[in-house]
């Protein structure tokens, strides 16, 4: 019949380093050798609703270090320290790994998850500490999603990438084969008084803050490398504009407010600059 009765207890009051339990297989010819193997079959009958494999911790003195679970790989090209399949997920709220918390705050240098490496990686194509990868090519959902439902000022970006070392190349990069997509979108139409999207280069003196390059292709018909549109009733007189240029120190800036620089030598036929108002 059923129970809830303990089948295997092991209770210890006074051991300080040893273990409860120790499974070392060591053939050196191991193929498909399992130290452990836990399979749960036939509840199917109630709504389960407990852990399969339950560990709690119970360390909590200042200066504790240890773990409550601890995994050390020796798999160097092949292989997964852990791996989990969850083949069976459909709709619903369920999930391959959930990391909970719901009670203290977390405070600096803490983090609900970290991916660390401090070996020297020169992968520059596949290696990564992160991999996400959605491989099916019907596949129309979202590869990353972060949420937040702050208020408050947040002073350091709601999501930050910061590289802290003076590398060349590119901190932040998209590639994208799309044809007639967008590579990137901005929705901020909730904005009244602040900035869609800011760009700080306060160190800049030969660079560039911003650059759009196109090499290849003939720009024609309704092609533009950038395109400023409003479709609304915009009715300011003062201030308000589609573009604003803005030299704001008085006296001492020198430099060109706007530069417009072409080098065809073709019969342009509607102006190298051109204003229509339509």
């Amino acid at each position: 019949g059923t129970t809830t009765a303990n089948l295997l207890d092991l209770t210890s009051s006074a051991s300080v380093a040893g273990r409860l339990v120790s499974i070392a297989p060591s053939a050196a010819s191991q193929i498909t050798t399992r130290a452990l193997d836990i399979t749960q079959t036939g509840a199917t009958q109630t709504v389960y609703t407990g852990n399969l494999v339950n560990m709690t911790g119970g360390f909590s003195a200042a200066g504790s270090t240890g773990n409550v679970l601890s995994l050390t790989s020796v798999n160097d090209v092949a292989g997964s320290a852990l791996s989990i399949t969850a083949n069976a997920l459909t709709l619903g709220s369920g999930t391959a790994l959930n990391v909970a918390h719901t009670t203290s705050v977390l405070g600096a240098g803490t983090s609900l998850a970290r991916l660390s490496s401090s070996s020297v990686d020169t992968g520059t194509t596949t290696g990564t500490l992160l991999d996400l990868s959605a491989s099916n090519a019907g596949n129309i959902s979202t590869a990353l999603l972060v949420t937040d439902a702050s208020t408050g000022a947040i002073t350091s970006g709601g999501v930050r990438f910061n590289f802290t070392g003076a590398h060349t190349g590119n901190g932040f990069q998209i590639d994208d084969i799309t044809t007639a997509g967008k590579v990137a979108q901005i929705n901020a139409n909730a904005i009244v008084g602040g900035t869609g999207l800011e760009l700080n280069a306060n160190a800049l003196t030969t660079g560039l803050g911003f650059s759009a390059i196109h090499t290849t292709s003939v720009i024609s018909g309704a092609g533009s490398l950038a395109r400023l549109t409003s479709n609304t009733a915009d009715t300011s007189t003062t201030n308000g504009s589609l573009l604003d240029l803005n030299a704001s120190l008085a006296g001492a800036n020198t430099s060109s407010v706007l530069m417009v620089t072409d080098a065809s030598t073709g019969a342009i036929t509607s102006g190298g600059v051109r204003f229509n108002f339509t």
